[in-house]
C-alpha cells in the first residue's frame, strides 16, 4: 500500500525513518508530516478563567496536576499512582485533576492513600480548556513501545497552549527531540523515575511564564499550523 501510495501522511519523523528502513524500496520524498493542531481561540491561557475554575473547585496553593483524555493500560496508570504516592509521602500539597469520560473506571483504581487528593470530572469538550487552564501540569504518560513513535498526543499540545508545563514520557513520537531542551517540558523515563529530581522541577515551575508556554504551544501545535501542513503535503 504505502509502495503504490503517492504520497503518505504521518505524524512524526520517526515514522518515516521506520517505514524506510524496514522497505529501502520505499521514496522517502512521498512523506509528508502533518500535525495534530487545535484551534487557539479554544485553546489558549486566561488568568480570568483559570482562577474561576480554581474557585469552583475550592483550590488555593496547592500544586495542580491535570490528566485529560482517554484511560487504560496504555497510560502508564500504575506509573502515575507512583508518583503521586511519592507526593503524598512527602507531605508535598498537590491535587490532581483527571478530565475523562469514564470516571467509574478511575474512581475504582485509586489508591485509597491519596484518594482525597484526587478529583474526577466529566466535562463537556467545550469546557476542558478551562480546566486545563487551572491546572499546574499537564500530564502526558504512556507506556512505550514500537507504536509510540508514530503518535503526536493532541492533549500535548493542549496542555502547552492552556500555559501547562508537561510531564511527559521518553519515547514518545518525536517529542523528546521537539521538547527535550524546553524548561517547561520534563521528559521522565518510564523505567527508571527519579522523584527527587522530578520534585526540583516540580518546584521550580510556578517561575515559568505562562504566557510563553502558550505561544511555543500554539507555534508547534495550532490548527493553523496543521493545516499549513495538510496544504504542503497535498499540493
Amino acid at each position: 500500500m504505502l509502495a503504490e501510495s503517492s504520497k503518505v501522511l504521518v505524524r512524526t519523523q520517526q515514522s518515516i525513518d521506520w517505514h524506510t528502513e524496514q522497505n529501502t524500496e520505499l521514496n522517502s520524498e512521498k512523506f509528508f508530516l502533518v500535525g495534530n493542531g487545535r484551534d487557539v481561540n479554544k485553546f489558549h491561557f486566561s488568568r480570568e478563567n483559570r482562577n474561576e475554575i480554581r474557585k469552583q473547585l475550592n483550590l488555593s496553593d496547592e500544586m495542580v496536576l491535570v490528566h485529560s483524555g482517554s484511560l487504560g493500560p496504555g497510560y502508564s496508570l500504575d506509573l502515575l499512582f507512583s508518583i503521586l504516592k511519592g507526593l503524598h509521602q512527602r507531605k508535598f500539597a498537590f491535587r490532581m485533576i483527571f478530565l475523562t469520560r469514564d470516571p467509574e473506571y478511575l474512581i475504582n483504581a485509586v489508591p485509597d492513600e491519596f484518594k482525597s487528593e484526587v478529583i474526577v470530572l466529566e466535562v463537556g469538550f467545550d469546557q476542558v480548556p478551562d480546566y486545563l487552564m487551572a491546572a499546574d501540569v499537564g500530564l502526558s504518560l504512556r507506556k512505550v513501545g514500537n507504536g509510540t513513535k508514530g503518535i503526536l498526543p493532541i492533549k500535548l499540545g493542549e496542555y502547552l497552549m492552556c500555559g501547562l508545563p508537561v510531564l511527559m514520557s521518553k519515547g514518545i513520537g518525536d517529542m523528546d527531540a521537539l521538547l527535550g531542551n524546553e524548561k517547561s517540558c520534563f521528559i521522565i523515563d518510564t523505567q527508571s523515575v527519579q522523584l527527587d529530581i522530578l520534585m526540583d522541577w516540580f518546584l521550580g515551575i510556578s517561575h515559568l511564564n505562562k504566557a510563553e508556554i502558550a505561544e511555543l504551544g500554539a507555534d508547534l501545535f495550532s490548527l493553523d499550523r496543521t493545516l499549513d501542513d495538510y496544504q504542503r503535503a497535498l499540493l
